[in-house]
């Protein structure tokens, strides 16, 4: 037996899936030729999924929340058993978030437009005004925290923050101020072992006005 092939089989990851308890089978949700996708419920609710490709070329295999039987939600954590990576943090659920002004936004800044840094537009993030405070749930799975912060292009002004990161209450990473001058601050952090991640923002000079900060394609690195 190969390395990878042993690796394949000994995945405790899709194991647990088999061996969850219900012993409920998965479902053919969608067909498209010679696309599948298969929807297996859980016992703790969530769902385990099956994007397959059975020709030989490449192909696109996508499906929805809906059709494979979870609730409408602003966004939904997403693990690949395989790479055992959790994905951009937009697409978890966090256990809080809160924004002085308005909500924590999604994917798109307070007036609509995509989170843009200094010129560069990003498809995944979140847009917050200061103060805010965003908390995930880690679970002690993940290792790395990165993403692009700055002020949104989308107001030209005054305004300035600050981002702090905090694992279980712990400061792991200060941007310092940061204003519409500021170069983009590329955070990278450890987070192996946190159960929370705390993502602040705060006001930088002392005032929320104009505080429009983006985190750009945040990432969370993760083991299943």
């Amino acid at each position: 037996m190969s390395a990878a092939t042993e690796q394949i089989l000994g995945n405790k990851a899709v194991i647990a899936v088999d061996q969850d308890p219900p012993g409920k089978q998965g479902q053919l949700v969608a067909q498209e030729g010679a696309a599948d996708v298969v929807a297996k419920p859980l016992a703790d609710g969530d769902a385990a999924v099956l994007l397959a490709n059975a020709s030989t070329a490449p192909q696109h295999v996508s499906t929805t929340a809906q059709a494979i039987g979870q609730p409408a939600a602003a966004a939904h954590s997403v693990r690949n058993l395989w790479t055992h990576t959790t994905y951009y943090p937009d697409q978890l659920n966090w256990l809080s978030a809160t924004s002085s002004f308005d909500s924590v936004l999604i994917d798109k800044s307070y007036f609509g437009t995509p989170l843009t840094i200094h010129g560069v537009v990003y498809q995944h993030g979140l847009w917050a005004n200061s103060i805010a405070t965003i908390y995930y749930y880690l679970g002690g799975n993940c290792s790395r925290f990165t993403a692009d912060l700055g002020l949104d292009a989308s107001v030209k002004s005054t305004g300035t923050v600050d981002y702090q990161f905090y694992a279980d209450g712990t400061k792991i990473y200060d941007s310092g101020v940061v204003t519409n001058s500021t170069p983009t601050a590329h955070a990278d952090v450890n987070v192996s072992g946190a159960h929370i991640l705390e993502l602040y923002v705060g006001e930088g000079n002392g005032t929320i006005n104009y505080g429009n900060a983006d985190f750009g394609n945040p990432q969370l690195t993760c083991k299943s």
